[in-house]
């Protein structure tokens, strides 16, 4: 499954979709954003079916931003089918919320959001953080070129609240 630079957000706020459009113009990405305002809608789009049929017009993210508090299917039920797709359940999801619940924390790592994020009353540090993060997960990584790594270990991204990046064997020689 080819993925380009979309950008999936889910999302029924529309100041929700209009703050990720002004801070992805902050960070000079011009990566294209389609908008959904329910999780039956993503899981639609994700599958290629109903008005998402042309996938030239309707390409796999390369990211998703996930509101956790969505009408028809919530967000944490959008991110339960996702992880249970084998096509699916590796693409990258930061999921957003105003509550601030330890249970929704829990509930959102379980379910497998690569990174949770708080909708906070100070906007500039909800805008630092929502920067950082899609810095993060928009920009590819690369070692360094001081380091020199065996050919038996490989780059990963390891679900859960924040991102992790680590050297992992794919097999031993």
């Amino acid at each position: 499954m080819q993925h380009d630079d979309t950008i999936l957000v889910i999302a029924n706020n529309p100041d929700d979709v209009l703050f990720v459009t002004s801070v992805l113009k902050r960070l000079g990405k011009t990566s294209p954003l389609q908008v959904l305002s329910d999780g039956f809608a993503a899981v639609q789009y994700l599958k290629g079916e109903g008005p998402f049929r042309r996938r030239k017009q309707f390409r796999m993210p390369q990211l998703m931003l996930l509101d956790l508090d969505l009408p028809l299917s919530s967000g944490f039920e959008f991110l339960e089918w996702l992880r249970q797709e084998p096509e699916l359940r590796h693409l990258p999801v930061v999921a957003f919320s105003g509550s601030v619940l330890s249970e929704d924390l829990d509930r959102a790592d379980e379910l497998g959001a690569n990174y949770l994020l708080f909708k906070d009353s100070d906007l500039e540090d909800y805008t630092a953080t929502l920067k950082q993060v899609l810095d993060f997960w928009l920009n590819p990584c690369q070692a360094p070129d001081s380091v020199s790594s065996p050919d038996w270990l490989v780059s990963t991204a390891k679900p859960g609240l924040r991102p992790n990046i680590g050297w992992v064997p794919r097999s031993r020689p």
